[in-house]
């Protein structure tokens, strides 16, 4: 897991060396697969967060949760 605070934004990573999942099943109809994962993206848009979701099975997954300072005219940086 990692909090990291930027002038523009706000991001959280959290990440495991799981079995992963397949993130491209719902792509097309815009939703979320299982209870977690849309609660997940709900409580990201009540806060007007980014949430992506990055996972290949076997690979595990990688949560990331960016939260744009709202006084900045600027796009979340989320590369690294």
């Amino acid at each position: 897991m990692r909090l990291q605070y930027e002038a523009d934004n706000l991001l959280l990573q959290i990440k495991d060396d799981g079995k992963g999942m397949d993130v491209t099943q719902n792509k097309e109809s815009d939703t979320v697969k299982g209870a977690g994962l849309m609660n997940m993206k709900n409580h990201a848009e009540m806060i007007g967060a980014r949430l992506t979701i990055r996972s290949n099975i076997g690979e595990g997954t990688e949560v990331l949760i960016t939260v744009l300072n709202p006084y900045s005219n600027r796009e979340p940086n989320i590369g690294y």
